[in-house]
């Protein structure tokens, strides 16, 4: 069964709680369906399947895509996949709950132990004696704990970046834990210390003697899931969707064991209620992950990989809602502090990609200022003996000899202070020949320039022949010996200062039309 990547989006959100209808628009799953929408950028959207219709709909602006095979490796959890994974924690948390109770309905006699199955039985014996009053006793702890605000399900699963798992580091991986079996524990721990004298589960008084039975419970469904080491957990090292990529697989640990549960009670000749209660059971209780386990049956890798979908998931960019953020809510980070520190160092930084993780031995250094280089251990001065590179990416570390060249930095001195000397410019394309800057001087001028001032001065006096002035007279060409590398007015125009055009003949200066 090869699925394409809109059916693996549509199969996902189904087994998360959500149900998309035909138009690709995702919507909750129990009570009235209501779109589903989210906060991005300050507006609300409504989350859609990136369908070509959704994709070009007028209504565009309006929609964020659910696309989680597209993520920004650099950055946190994306808010489409965080809503996902809540509505996961929810949704799934409430059919474990109902699992969860009912067995112990089942276990206090309310079905004839002798129908049972020895699977069912066995099921039943391990986790103790169990009366009227420990059945109501567990509905209070279970309604109190569907009352907190966070972690609130006898089952939540987290996300995380950067997890060291028995002994190896993970990209990212998903992590279930039991907030049920954690007060049971923590409520056994107090008693055992004396600090308890009344014992309570989530404020509900329990008997002393009850205390294994409800840690036989949380077993028999959880398992050792409060190790640090359990294993109920997915890691990702991939390139593509690391967070997607372990979401997905998670599913088939924590809940591939209860679904079994739920199998066992309520299917088969094993039914321990009437077909169509079981039935109606059943659909409660268990989770559908069928099409994830025909994947991974038809899968390469023996195991749920995005990209076995690249082809298909890279035709759509990466759209809002699924970059990621650059860290975790104050809330999120408060909910999930006593399940993170069982699992290892936590950091930002992502291991297992060597094109974003850094190596674990490279040594950085600050930016030094520009007018004042710092020397550092890892940047020695300038030798007259090469020296081999020892520093950077170990991927693309140098072998050959480089000489390290110090560069050096000077203060370039102020133009005002250049021209008084009659150098020019600065000092790295500073003049070694002399120049005469023009100055005015009071009206006063000479050659030229005096002619010039005199036809600006006597602009209005049509059809008057301007008279000489020292000697020039306009309309007339004049000779004029003009060495090479003199100074003129015009700082090299008239065969000064300007060694691409320098002039050693006669020239004739600028004539005037005769009016």
């Amino acid at each position: 069964m090869k699925l394409n990547m809109l059916d693996v989006y549509d199969a996902l959100l189904t087994t998360c709680g959500y149900v998309v209808d035909e138009n690709g628009r995702v919507r909750k799953k129990f009570g009235k369906a209501h779109p589903v929408s989210m906060e991005i950028e300050g507006e609300t959207r409504y989350l859609v399947l990136p369908t070509r219709e959704n994709m070009t709909s007028p209504d565009v602006m309006n929609f964020v895509f659910f696309h989680p095979f597209q993520e920004n490796l650099v950055r946190g959890e994306s808010r489409v996949m965080s809503a996902v994974r809540k509505e996961l924690n929810h949704f799934y948390g409430a059919s474990v709950s109902a699992l969860m109770c009912d067995i112990v309905a089942i276990s206090s006699g309310t079905v004839n132990h002798s129908d049972l199955t020895v699977e069912q039985r066995k099921f039943i014996s391990s986790i103790g004696k169990v009366d009227e009053r420990f059945v109501k006793d567990f509905d209070k702890i279970i309604n109190n704990l569907a009352s907190r605000k966070s972690r609130n399900t006898p089952v939540y699963l987290s996300l995380r970046k950067g997890v060291n798992w028995a002994g190896k580091t993970h990209s990212r991986a998903a992590i279930w834990s039991s907030p049920l079996l954690e007060e049971v524990m923590t409520c056994i721990e107090q008693v055992n210390k004396g600090t308890q004298a009344t014992p309570k589960i989530l404020g509900v008084s329990v008997r002393k003697g009850d205390l294994k039975t409800y840690e036989n419970l949380c077993r028999a469904f959880f398992g050792n899931i409060d190790e640090k080491n359990h294993e109920f957990y997915s890691s990702s090292d991939a390139t593509d969707a690391p967070y997607c990529e372990s979401f997905v697989r998670s599913l088939l640990t924590l809940p591939k064991r209860l679904n079994a549960i739920s199998d066992m009670f309520y299917t088969g000749k094993g039914m321990v209620h009437a077909k169509e209660v079981s039935k109606e059971c059943h659909e409660t209780t268990h989770i559908d992950i069928d099409w994830l386990e025909e994947l991974v049956k038809e899968s390469e890798t023996g195991t749920f990989t995005v990209r076995d979908w690249r082809k298909e998931y890279l035709l759509i960019p990466l759209q809002d809602g699924n970059e990621g953020v650059a860290a975790i809510t104050q809330e999120e980070a408060k909910q999930e502090t006593s399940s993170r520190s069982k699992y290892g160092a936590v950091t930002e930084q992502v291991a297992g990609h060597p094109a974003i993780a850094h190596p674990a031995n490279v040594q950085t250094t600050q930016t030094a200022p520009v007018a004042q280089p710092v020397q550092t251990a890892q940047y020695p001065q300038a030798q007259s003996v090469a020296q081999p590179v020892q520093a950077g990416n170990q991927f693309l570390a140098r072998q050959d000899p480089v000489q390290y060249v110090q560069p050096v930095y000077q203060q370039a001195q102020p133009v005002q202070s250049a021209l008084a000397q009659q150098t020019g410019g600065n000092q790295f394309l500073r003049r070694q020949d002399t120049v005469q800057q023009y100055q005015p001087n009071n009206g006063q001028y000479s050659g030229f320039l005096a002619h010039r001032q005199n036809q600006i001065n006597n602009h209005h006096r049509m059809f008057t022949p301007p008279a000489a002035v020292n000697g020039y007279v306009p309309g007339q060409s004049h000779s004029v010996n003009v060495p090479r590398n003199t100074g003129y007015g015009y700082g090299g125009y008239n065969g000064g200062n300007n060694n691409f055009f320098a002039r050693n003949g006669s020239a004739s200066l600028f004539s005037t039309r005769k009016r």
